[in-house]
């Protein structure tokens, strides 16, 4: 490569650029020459020793690309949400553990709700920490009474989408009142 010149100092040699790493789980078998046991006592550390040739420059330069690879998984304490019977006036909550399975922080939000869910807290959003667990509230609120079959699709920052199979069964309430004024006659203690 050419080397840059600063434009503002004018100094000579200054030459900056970035470095794009997107891993995949066959590069620990690509690159098993320079795996090397990391700090979690694992082998999923690659040391990737790297030349540079510098023009006017007898030595070149020596340095080592050091990554360490960790899973981008969360664990679902329930992989299907089952609602099961739901009242047409009323909803059901369940309770949803979420794990953060990586050796990075981790944001978590469910975005797009279907109609008549919700969860505390408010759209699910909210940070895991490595190895950290977050339980969500998710209530479903039927609007009609039939079978409902949909999925939930929780997003991450690592761009994982994950879908959470959902099953309700809308219910009419089995007791129905024409108005909402009674007068009973007076009646004796635990009558």
């Amino acid at each position: 490569y050419v080397q840059a010149r600063d434009p503002n100092s004018g100094e000579d040699g200054l030459f900056a650029f970035r470095f794009r790493f997107e891993p995949e789980e066959k590069l620990l078998k690509k690159c098993a020459e320079f795996l090397q046991t990391g700090p979690t006592g694992k082998m999923d550390t690659i040391v990737i020793p790297v030349r540079v040739a510098v023009p006017d420059q007898v030595l070149p330069v020596y340095f080592d690309l050091r990554v360490q690879l960790t899973t981008a998984d969360l664990e679902l304490s329930r992989p299907e949400l089952d609602f099961g019977e739901c009242p047409l006036s009323d909803g059901v909550m369940v309770r949803e553990t979420v794990t953060n399975k990586s050796d990075l922080p981790c944001r978590i939000g469910f975005l797009r709700l279907p109609r008549g869910i919700s969860i505390k807290p408010p759209l699910g959003l909210c940070s895991l920490l490595p190895g950290e667990s977050r339980t969500l509230e998710i209530s479903f609120q039927p609007y009609s009474d039939v079978d409902f079959n949909f999925p939930i699709t929780l997003t991450t920052s690592q761009n994982r989408t994950i879908k959470i199979p959902c099953k309700a069964k809308g219910v009419r309430a089995p007791l129905l009142l024409s108005c909402s004024n009674f007068q009973l006659a007076p009646c004796a203690p635990d009558d």
